[in-house]
């Protein structure tokens, strides 16, 4: 794609990302580790003419969510598949990471936070979303 001038990676991340996650530990790192990677990316090959762009999304209507049991929280929006693939395709040329509008403040005060009252934030959420220690989404 550098050698051609054009060409565009689209990463998809997660809130969990911003944040160590209750129960998601791996997750949470491997969605991190997506955001930076797209951010490295798009400094590297923007001037190239490749687009990057990570879009951390905080919930999607997902098979997997729904088979999860997981139980939507206010806090937590939760957005249409096509949607996020709407807007990511739409902001592509505008990486190197874009969060929906109704996840923005949530993406930012996770950023902006100490670590400590990041994960605790997180862990909040997810224990109110999954209250059963058994829940099946905490064994998957």
């Amino acid at each position: 794609m550098a050698d051609r001038g054009r060409g565009g990676i689209l990463f998809i991340g997660s809130m969990a990302g911003c944040a160590g996650n209750y129960n998601l530990a791996a997750y949470s790192a491997a969605k991190a580790f997506i955001q930076i990677l797209a951010e490295a990316l798009w400094a590297e090959l923007q001037p190239r003419g490749v687009d990057v762009l990570a879009i951390p999304i905080g919930a999607a209507d997902t098979p997997s969510r729904a088979r999860s049991g997981v139980v939507d929280d206010d806090a937590m929006p939760v957005a249409s598949c096509a949607r996020v693939a709407r807007e990511a395709l739409s902001q592509l040329p505008h990486g190197p990471v874009y969060v929906l509008a109704e996840s923005q403040d949530y993406f930012k005060a996770l950023c902006a936070m100490p670590r400590r009252e990041a994960a605790e934030l997180q862990r909040s959420l997810m224990t109110r979303m999954l209250p059963d220690e058994n829940h099946p989404a905490l064994n998957q």
